[in-house]
């Protein structure tokens, strides 16, 4: 028999930073200091249209590739209830069919130049993307701006995208681990509260094609979408082309979601009864913070070392020295209303209550206890460490400056987070941990 099982617990994690580490010379700690400095972004045009859409550009001419992107601050919560998968289903048909283009003529299209093109949404947001030659940009430009002024969601090509919704919900019923996430996620944040989206083959059947239509009326507009591009491209032309294309798009204001309170946080396990396996999967949830939080980057450490890294506290106890699984790792997931914080690991049958239980010990101790100062050190330096990583590539920039706007941040939050992460104290941290 396996057992899914949620152990909800009341625990806040938050950040610290020792300015040494004790018993190490202080010449090695200063040849060994962490690089605070701002990260440098490459110079962006950018531009807002009078119909609210927010033009993002930047030239990197490394490879003759160019990506864009339009992103719309709209997603899954934004299914009303009882309609899970209604976003799901119009952003994915999306690039199916316009007014003049139907669906293979799109494909060939695209594929005509070796192209990429693709549509669909997540829990935030939704978005259309495409990825082409430079020579090849005015064709892209054309289908991004065609598909989103234009979709036509023809019924065909909305039903064959239902049947593999629902294949995959069906697929769904028979993982254990997906299980677990589906029945801790809406423990966590409440059956009513638009981030436990649960799409279901009941919920899907119900949509229409013309809820479909209607829905994404509503979201799919121009007022606080941001169109990207990066990549080998000339800024200022590209702007105008732009504008020519996208500057005559309507489309009324969206109303973003109800976000209820998250319930409070007490103990509470479920048991989803699986016959015939070996083993059991465990997803341990509590509330936590949004993105936005004061107490993000504070989090975000203490998960380093509860269970966020190879050597996490939650491997050693769990997997190196209690024998339990192969893998255990913790993670928080911090949206841009709320958050979760979340442990996830499997076992075999006959572990579930040892595993379950040093599982929580170490929350508890997270809790009670805290961080060490040795502890946080390695934690900033893995952190602020590998952060430059995430700047690579033009496209990598944009998609790092996109998503902070999609999540109400400023640029200081893209360019600043190493000097945050590293001065972070100690006694933040454990005061949140307990918290």
């Amino acid at each position: 028999m396996t057992r899914a099982v949620l152990a909800a617990v009341a625990l806040s994690l938050a950040a610290c930073g020792p300015k040494a580490v004790p018993g190490i010379p202080k010449a090695l700690v200063a040849r060994a200091e962490l690089d605070t400095r701002p990260i440098a972004l490459p110079a962006m045009r950018e531009e807002t249209l009078a119909n609210g859409l927010h033009l993002l550009a930047l030239e990197d001419h490394e490879l003759p590739v160019v990506t864009l992107a339009l992103f719309w601050p709209a997603g899954d919560t934004s299914d009303p209830p009882g309609a899970a998968g209604l976003a799901s289903l119009g952003a994915s048909v999306m690039r199916q069919g316009t007014g003049t283009r139907g669906a293979e003529d799109i494909a060939d299209a695209i594929e005509s130049v070796g192209g990429e093109l693709s549509s669909g949404s997540d829990m935030e947001w939704s978005t259309v993307q495409a990825r082409v030659l430079s020579r090849d940009l005015e064709l892209a430009l054309d289908l991004v701006a065609d598909i989103a002024q234009h979709p036509s969601f023809p019924a065909d090509e909305l039903e064959d995208a239902r049947r593999q919704f629902v294949g995959t919900a069906k697929l769904g019923l028979d993982d254990p681990e997906q299980l677990a996430a589906r029945f801790a996620t809406t423990r966590v944040f409440g059956a009513g509260n638009p981030y436990a989206v649960d799409l279901t083959e009941a919920s899907l059947g119900k949509i229409r094609r013309e809820d479909v239509v209607a829905h994404a009326t509503r979201l799919y507009g121009p007022s606080g979408a941001i169109l990207a591009v990066a990549g080998d491209v000339d800024s200022a032309s590209l702007l105008a082309g732009l504008k020519r294309r996208f500057e005559g798009w309507k489309g009324a204001a969206r109303t973003p979601p109800v976000f209820p309170p998250l319930p409070v946080a007490r103990r509470e396990i479920v048991l989803v009864d699986k016959p015939g396996l070996t083993q059991t999967f465990l997803r341990v949830g509590l509330p936590a913070v949004s993105r936005r939080d004061p107490d993000y980057t504070a989090l975000m450490l203490a998960n380093n070392v509860l269970g966020g890294a190879y050597s996490s506290r939650l491997t050693k106890v769990v997997r190196a020295d209690g024998g339990k699984t192969y893998g255990v790792r913790s993670w928080l997931s911090a949206r841009r209303e709320q958050g979760t914080f979340w442990v996830s690991t499997s076992t075999r049958t006959a572990e579930t209550v040892a595993t379950l239980d040093l599982v929580l010990r170490e929350v508890a101790k997270m809790r009670d206890g805290g961080v060490t100062a040795s502890e946080l050190a390695n934690a900033k330096s893995n952190r602020a460490g590998s952060y430059p990583r995430r700047f690579e590539t033009g496209s990598d920039v944009v998609g790092e400056v996109v998503t902070a706007r999609l999540m109400g941040l400023s640029l200081d939050h893209v360019t600043d987070a190493r000097r945050r992460i590293v001065e972070t104290p100690l006694d933040a941290v454990n005061a949140a941990a307990k918290k």
